[in-house]
C-alpha cells in the first residue's frame, strides 16, 4: 500500500486529510511516525512557498511521498461578522505533494 505522510505532526490535519483522501486506499501518516523528521522551517514569503518547502525537504529524507501543507487543509467559512469580528479567520489554503525524488516532482496544490 502507498504511503503518504502529512508533513506535520498536528493530528487534526491528520484528521482533515483522512477526511478528505480516507477512502482512495492510501497508507496515510503523520511526521509523528517518523520521530526523527527534521524541522522545516517555513521561510517563504507564500503559502505555496512553505507548503513547497515542507514537501520538498521531507519526502528525500521519509523516503515517502509527502504533502506539504500550510493554512490548513481545506478552507473554512468566515464566522458571521459582527463589531468585534470584522474579517474571517480562515486563510487560503495551499498543499504541496512531492514524491521521494526531489523538488523536480511537486506538484502544488491550491
Amino acid at each position: 500500500m502507498l504511503r503518504l505522510v502529512l508533513g506535520s505532526r498536528n493530528k487534526k490535519k491528520l484528521r482533515e486529510i483522512v477526511e478528505l483522501l480516507g477512502d482512495l486506499g492510501l497508507d496515510l501518516a503523520d511526521l509523528s511516525a517518523y520521530p526523527n523528521a527534521p524541522e522545516v522551517e517555513e521561510t517563504a514569503d507564500t503559502f505555496v512557498g512553505n507548503a513547497t518547502l515542507k514537501a520538498t525537504q521531507l519526502a528525500p529524507v521519509l523516503g515517502a511521498w509527502v504533502i506539504g501543507e500550510d493554512s490548513g487543509s481545506y478552507p473554512k467559512p468566515p464566522l458571521p461578522r459582527s463589531s468585534s469580528t470584522m474579517t474571517p479567520w480562515h486563510r487560503p489554503s495551499t498543499a504541496a505533494i512531492t514524491l521521494p525524488l526531489g523538488s523536480a516532482s511537486t506538484a502544488v496544490l491550491t
